[in-house]
């Protein structure tokens, strides 16, 4: 475990001298809003200087852990403003899982998604700072969830700097952009992933979303802990969170069961 932590300090090092691209100024306004409304867990602050961000982090009231969920949000949004993170944060607790919801880098409010792209290494980052900060309070079982942008995110990061505390990885509504970006491949990161995957999506999402579920497969063939579902339910899950909690829950007690 002390040579993981070495090579996770390490990494950041690197990663936090880039030049930061994040919208910092919003950031601020999203973390007084997190600090002065009412809210389900408790504000952390992690990093230091211009690479310090919030999370919030809940402690599940069961006796038995199962781990920490690292949550990352869709784009432009907080750890509490997305709905799906806003449920999952809520709602694994009870499913003996803690969760550790990041705020992700920012652009100005409007961005279109490829204006993120170049915020990736700086949400590499705060991934990895997020796991050492659970590694060095003994935590044993880490797992990553992201929706949206947070999924590429997350697949971005374990692809490039492999973690070997993250034992899985959840995509909800992990799209593959029409981009030329290095940082914007997923197909290709997908690829190089030997850990559990789920990727999930709804028949509500959008066609182009659902046009690339073939790809994603393909580019998981040699993955045998890859797996794909497409919810069929009628309504949103951001409205009926339940069965999305329920299948992440189920197949994360599944694919980390220390036995």
């Amino acid at each position: 475990m002390k040579c993981l932590h070495i090579a996770c300090f390490v990494t950041l090092f690197f990663l936090c001298a880039c030049v930061q691209a994040s919208d910092l100024s919003r950031e601020r306004e999203y973390a007084t809003a997190l600090a002065t409304a009412p809210r389900f867990g408790d504000i952390v602050n992690l990093g230091e200087g211009n690479t310090a961000f919030v999370a919030i982090y809940t402690q599940t009231e069961q006796l038995k852990n199962r781990g920490t969920v690292i949550l990352l949000h869709e784009i432009g949004s907080s750890p509490d403003k997305d709905p799906v993170i806003y449920h999952l944060r809520r709602q694994l607790p009870t499913y003996h899982w803690d969760a550790l919801a990041l705020q992700m880098p920012l652009r100005e409010a409007g961005a279109a998604p490829s204006d993120y792209y170049a915020l990736f290494n700086e949400a590499q980052a705060r991934i990895l700072e997020a796991v050492r900060h659970l590694a060095l309070k003994g935590t044993e079982t880490l797992v990553i969830v992201g929706h949206g942008l947070g999924a590429q995110m997350a697949v971005y990061a374990q692809a490039n700097a492999p973690m070997h505390e993250i034992k899985a990885l959840v995509a909800i509504g992990l799209n593959v952009p029409d981009s030329e970006s290095e940082t914007a491949q997923i197909l290709k990161f997908i690829k190089q992933l030997s850990i559990p995957l789920l990727d999930i999506y709804t028949r509500r999402d959008s066609p182009k979303l659902i046009s690339c579920a073939r790809d994603k497969r393909l580019a998981a063939r040699n993955n045998n802990a890859y797996r794909q579902i497409k919810l069929k339910q009628f309504i949103p899950y951001v409205n009926n969170p339940k069965p999305l909690v329920q299948h992440i829950n189920s197949w994360l007690t599944r694919v980390t069961r220390q036995d």
